[in-house]
Parts: structure tokens; sequence; C-alpha cells
């Protein structure tokens, strides 16, 4: 215990002094609600998380849950069952997840260039669903307490399941082999490019749970679904001490990060600041981004 407040005590802190604030200041705040948007950007940071321990700074994935929620919608409309759609939605977004890893291992192009245009790709051809996708859900899963009692209970299991991975298998190993060092894996006989396939598929079965969160929410899905989540979730991963540059970080900081960032957007949403705070993510992230990229074409 100890150990754990030393190595997470800034994120501790945040917390509490976040939570504090937005008690004080939004004595009303429901619990609910943050419950809410904390099963949501938890699923979101630990996917996420993944693949930045690897090296890979993902500027696509909220693009392709966008799309996997429109196929869904689509297929629902169709009139498949709802176990069939969800289905599909699993299947589609770790295959684009898969695709995206391959691409990444096989196209020498720096991962957040390739990412942005995947990104505009994925947000095209979901465009051309529509808008909106409306569908005939059978039920109001979302308004319900046992649906969000699921959804909690996956983002347990995902959570102790990537940790397991991150600890004691050589897939583990590897994820922070290549966050650290890209060209000693290549030069070593590993084939990356199939570690990264595997890597970000797992990371899009993570997201496809996000996925269908939306899915329920929205009663079929959208072009732009959850793209304001895309800034706040990268800047959660990075709150929690997840470092893309050397494949460092853990899974707990993640947890703690989600948190963190839940708490900051319920807090400036109520003050009228989340604009603010929305521009300041998205430029210093854009910023940082730019730099990596010019540095590793100068390298």
């Amino acid at each position: 215990m100890r150990s754990f407040f030393d190595k997470y005590h800034m994120e501790i802190g945040n917390i509490v002094l976040i939570l504090v604030l937005a008690i004080v200041l939004f004595p009303r705040l429901s619990a609910d609600y943050v419950l809410h948007q904390f099963v949501i950007i938890v699923l979101l940071t630990m996917g996420l998380s993944l693949e930045m321990l690897s090296g890979v700074l993902d500027f696509a994935f909220m693009a392709e849950i966008a799309m996997t929620t429109c196929m869904g919608g689509l297929c629902l409309r169709a009139g498949f069952p709802v176990w069939v759609s969800l289905t599909v939605m699993i299947l589609a977004q770790m295959l684009f997840g898969m695709a995206k890893g391959l691409l990444i291992g096989k196209i020498r192009v720096n991962p957040i260039l390739l990412t942005f245009i995947l990104q505009q790709i994925y947000q095209g051809i979901a465009a051309v669903f529509g808008d909106a996708i409306q569908a005939p859900i059978p039920k109001n899963y979302y308004g319900s307490y046992m649906f969000w009692m699921i959804f909690s209970g996956i983002a347990v299991v995902i959570y102790v399941f990537l940790q397991l991975l991150l600890t004691h298998t050589y897939y583990g190993k590897y994820v922070r082999m290549l966050g650290e060092n890209e060209t000693s894996v290549k030069n070593s006989g590993i084939r990356f490019d199939i570690c990264r396939m595997i890597i970000c598929g797992i990371s899009g079965i993570v997201f496809a749970q996000v996925a269908m969160i939306f899915l329920f929410i929205t009663n079929g899905g959208s072009a732009g679904i959850g793209r304001r989540y895309l800034y706040p979730v990268i800047a959660a991963a990075c709150l929690g001490g997840i470092n893309f540059l050397k494949g460092k970080g853990n899974l707990r900081g993640t947890v703690l990060g989600s948190l963190s960032m839940v708490l900051l957007l319920n807090l400036s949403a109520g003050l009228s600041l989340y604009s603010y705070f929305s521009y300041i993510w998205e430029i210093a992230i854009l910023v940082i981004a730019v730099v990596i990229f010019a540095r590793e074409r100068k390298n």
C-alpha cells in the first residue's frame, strides 16, 4: 500500500483535489452520471494505453468506433437480433484494429500520420451512412442499472486480462519492447508486424465495448459519435503515466488517470469551461504529435 501511494501520489492528489472542488461547487453532482462517464473513458483509455505502450499514438480509434456503431445500427435496422449485431460489431472492431496494426508494421510511415489518415478515411465512410442511423432497439438498455453493472464488470475483466497480458506473457514484453526500441525488435527476428496486429486487434475488442454502449445510447449510430472523447482519452492516458515514447506506464495509472479526467470533465462542464479545456487538449496533443513526427523524420 505504501509503495502504491509513493508511486501514484500525484495522481491520487489530483483526484482528491478535483473531487473536493466538484463536491463543493456542485453538491448535486450525479454519482450515476460520473459512473457512466468513468466506464466509457476507462474502457477507451485501457484500449488506447495498450497501443501507446507499444509506441503508437492512435488518432483513429474514435472514427473506428463510429464506423462500428453505424454497422451495428444497420444490422439492427436490417432485422438481425441484438446479439448478432453485437457480434458483428466486435468482429468488425477487431478487424479494424488488426488492419491498422498490420499497416503500421508493414508500411514505413509514422504511426501518427497513418492513424490521422485512417481517421479521415473512416469518418468519410461513416458519413456515407448518414449523420444518424435509427434502429429498432427492443428495450431501454441504456437507462437500466443492470446495463451499467454489466459493462462495469466487463471493464474489470478487461483490466485483469490486460494486466496478466502485460506482466505474465511474452506479448506483454513485446509490447514494451516495441515502445522502447522498435529497431531492436526488428533486428531480433521477432515478427513485430504480427505483434502489432495482435496488439491493435486486442485494443479493437476493448474499443468494441464502447461502441456497443454508444449503439444503445443513440439507438442506432452516428458518424460523429464520441468524437469529443478523442483528446480527453489521450490526455487521460498521459495523466495516468503512459509514455508512448518509451513504452513506460501501467494500467493502474491508467485507471487513476481516467478517474481524474472524468472528474475534470464534469468540473469544467459545470463551470462552462469545457470548450476551453477541449481546445487546450487538442492544441497540446497536436503540437506533441507534430514534434514527434518531425523528430522521427530527422532521425
